[in-house]
């Protein structure tokens, strides 16, 4: 059972901390005001792909299929949606449960402007090209 959520930068939260949740939370507010981003954010947490966030833009009807170059703004533009503002490109969600145990997500930008690849003949895998890195961790363990 999840005792609390902690939030830092995702989506339209800059800081959330919910505390000694109970059996059942009842999300009350109007539209556009977190209610959905929270479950979100324990989506996310309890994730340990970063397909989920695209998982995440299907459901509020951004589309099943994404279109980019291989631009970095064009790769930007994928993730941005993500993150509070675009000055601080990154978020961390912390979810605990009743027995004590955390399941955490941390995602930012990769600081690196290039990539290198070998010389010849080959197949870029396109999760080199995502400038974005996401972090899970179980009780502390990567």
């Amino acid at each position: 059972m999840i005792d609390s959520v902690e939030i830092s930068n995702f989506r339209g939260f800059k800081s959330l901390r919910l505390r000694e949740l109970k059996r059942f939370n009842i999300l009350v507010g109007p539209n556009g005001t977190g209610k959905t981003a929270l479950l979100e954010a324990v989506f996310v947490a309890s994730a340990n792909s970063a397909e989920v966030s695209l998982r995440l833009r299907s459901w509020r009807g951004l589309g099943d299929r994404i279109e980019v170059t291989q631009d970095k703004r064009s790769l930007r533009a994928l993730w941005q949606d993500l993150f509070f503002s675009e000055e601080e490109p990154s978020f961390s969600i912390v979810v605990s449960d009743s027995r004590g145990r955390a399941r955490s997500c941390r995602a930012y930008y990769e600081s690196a402007d290039s990539i290198v690849l070998p010389p010849g003949p080959q197949t870029i895998d396109s999760a080199v090209l995502v400038p974005v890195v996401f972090e899970w961790s179980f009780n502390g363990q990567v």
